[in-house]
């Protein structure tokens, strides 16, 4: 089941669009100095971004060594931008609602969601027992709620 939302709103999406976190990427996110500290090593590793938006924390993760990334967001227009802004080799984007995304059990080392379970009202218990049962890990797994 495909969500709305309102960045899939030309008026709204234009004016998104705009912003210096959107134009110039994590340098511009006033929070990213401190949440990058927060990031394990990512060398090789199989990282899933919940709620990628323009696909900034992909390439982040990417650059960072990740064997794979895979970036899905329910707006058909940011996954359109990501891909053209934040693609390589490793990334895939995905237009998907995170409610109906099959989360593959056993795949991902690290579940990256950035401000999107702020916007998760319906469902959101079953995708954290979902998103908690991927893998196991082996040290601690983390969780910041944002808000």
């Amino acid at each position: 089941m495909k969500s709305i939302n309102i960045y899939d709103d030309e008026k709204f999406f234009k004016s998104y669009n705009e912003m210096p976190r959107s134009r110039d990427g994590l340098k511009a996110a006033g929070e990213w100095h401190q949440l990058k500290k927060l990031f394990p090593d990512l060398q090789e590793k199989t990282v899933l971004d919940l709620g990628c938006g323009l696909g900034w924390h992909c390439r982040y993760a990417k650059e960072q060594g990740a064997a794979s990334v895979i970036g899905i967001d329910v707006s058909d227009k940011m996954i359109e931008q990501a891909r053209k802004r934040n693609s390589s080799d490793g990334i895939q984007y995905c237009v998907c609602s995170l409610q109906d995304f099959e989360y593959p059990l056993e795949t991902y080392d690290m579940v990256i969601s950035i401000f999107y379970m702020l916007l998760v009202t319906s469902g959101a218990r079953k995708v954290l027992i979902k998103i908690f049962g991927l893998k196991p890990c082996e040290g601690d797994k983390n969780i910041s709620v944002d808000g």
